[in-house]
């Protein structure tokens, strides 16, 4: 995705330089996130900053959900999570991705997640 060179807010257009394109691309990270799933079966789809991945049922402990994003953020992103019909997982965020434990998940369901470092 390309950072646009003028935007329109309320109304108003405003100019955007090259130190307001470069602070936009800085932020939002683009790349092509990749996924493994140790147990079940699931998809993602996004970009490393913004993404919904659909897991499948777990029917085992353990089921991780590893994502490593295509470049890894200069420092560990703040992500907003938001599950739907996946129950009982928890996470952990690192600079180069994150992890879910979907353990005991009973339905097939989805998270999105918004990272932004």
């Amino acid at each position: 995705m390309a950072i646009k060179k003028s935007i329109t807010f309320e109304g108003l257009t405003y100019n955007l330089d090259d130190r307001d394109r470069v602070a936009a691309a800085a932020a939002i990270n683009q790349s092509t996130p990749t996924v493994a799933f140790a147990a079940g079966a699931g998809s993602i789809a996004g970009t490393s900053s913004a993404g919904v991945i659909t897991v499948g049922t777990q029917s085992t402990n353990t089921n991780d959900i590893t994502v490593t994003f295509g470049e890894t953020f200069a420092n560990t992103p703040t992500c907003l999570f938001n599950a739907v019909g996946v129950t009982n997982f928890t996470l952990v965020e690192t600079a180069s991705g994150f992890y879910l434990d979907v353990s005991g998940n009973t339905s097939t369901g989805t998270v999105s997640y918004h990272c932004l470092s």
